[in-house]
């Protein structure tokens, strides 16, 4: 995930927040984001987790599946808060 994204998320979302889960950045939103915003996460290689109800960008680091629920995934390879908005 590009700062360019995260900067269009910053000044067009109420209610976001980014984590860095290992390698990789989820992105949780409070709703539907605007389109412009889904489109270019979209273009930049992200695709929504229907389990986890969040955006993932692998940032080239390629998986299998994950059959383990968040909390886990957490616990396995770290998290830590990037940026979180909310107004």
């Amino acid at each position: 995930m590009t700062n360019q994204l995260k900067a269009l998320i910053l000044g067009k979302c109420v209610q976001a927040q980014i984590l860095k889960v290992g390698e990789w950045d989820w992105v949780y939103f409070t709703g539907i984001p605007e389109k412009e915003i889904r489109e270019a996460m979209i273009t930049e290689g992200g695709y929504f987790n229907r389990k986890r109800l969040c955006w993932q960008f692998n940032n080239g680091h390629k998986s299998r599946h994950s059959k383990y629920p968040a909390e886990y995934i957490f616990k396995k390879y770290g998290v830590e808060e990037e940026i979180s908005l909310a107004q």
